[in-house]
């Protein structure tokens, strides 16, 4: 869809990026000590949430940065196709994720 829309807006000077995010730690992500039984609220109704830590740890085995990103981190792959220095870069997908894919 990323191309196909860099393809298509690319004629009125619109560029068009994606940003893949690994695992980035979040309320959602992060387990509730060694229980791995976070839960959030939504609408009265009590969501469970989290990774288990036998996945936590399988998972921080895989990313070659040894750990999960942080938002701020996620944020800055974004500020990154932000910048006029990224005018000319159309049609991409940029992975972050702690080179888990490399």
């Amino acid at each position: 869809m990323t191309k196909t829309l860099a393809k298509e807006w690319g004629r009125y000077n619109v560029s068009v990026n994606a940003v893949a995010f690994g695992w980035i730690l979040t309320r959602l992500t992060d387990a509730d000590g060694s229980t791995g039984t976070s839960t959030i609220s939504i609408d009265g109704r009590e969501l469970r949430v989290g990774m288990s830590p036998e996945l936590i740890e399988a998972a921080k085995k895989s990313i070659p940065l040894g750990r999960p990103g942080m938002p701020q981190e996620g944020a800055g792959a974004v500020y990154l196709l932000c910048q006029p220095e990224s005018n000319y870069i159309t049609g991409q997908c940029l992975v972050c994720d702690g080179g888990g894919l490399a």
